[in-house]
């Protein structure tokens, strides 16, 4: 009786789990990874389905034959409400040249993000609801 008991805990919590995982999922079409492409830049912005964040700038300063002169990587996490997404910037790398990665000192900081999307086009009004927004377009990668 013992072993059953101690089997019927075990396998409620896993279920628990699971769907605790399964309820953090965001469905949205901005989910993925949308690129901007330039001469000597790349930028790169990830929203994955469990709200995760990153962005990333390559500069490549001696072409693109060669590792990035500049390698940015903005990690943090995001919320979705409505057409509106939140963005919370929790840590900064840089690697130089191919470097190892350094972190950035810098305060963490949240940014809205007006978006709308069109095919495979993502347009978004950075510094959304503030004095200094912009606007951007993005690929569907």
């Amino acid at each position: 009786m013992r072993k059953f008991f101690i089997f019927a805990i075990a396998l409620v919590a896993s279920v628990l789990a699971f769907t605790s995982c399964e309820g953090n999922k965001i469905d949205s079409p901005i989910v993925g990874t949308w690129a901007q492409t330039s001469d000597d830049m790349d930028f790169f912005i990830t929203f994955d389905g469990k709200g995760n964040y990153t962005y990333i700038n390559d500069y490549y300063m001696y072409g693109r034959e060669v590792v990035p002169h500049e390698h940015v990587v903005i990690k943090g996490s995001f919320k979705i409400d409505g057409d509106i997404i939140t963005v919370h910037n929790d840590t900064e790398t840089i690697s130089m040249d191919g470097g190892p990665a350094r972190e950035i000192e810098w305060e963490p900081y949240d940014e809205q993000m007006k978006f709308s999307i069109s095919g495979n086009t993502l347009h978004l009004v950075r510094g959304y609801g503030s004095e200094y927004s912009w606007e951007e377009d993005w690929t569907k990668q």
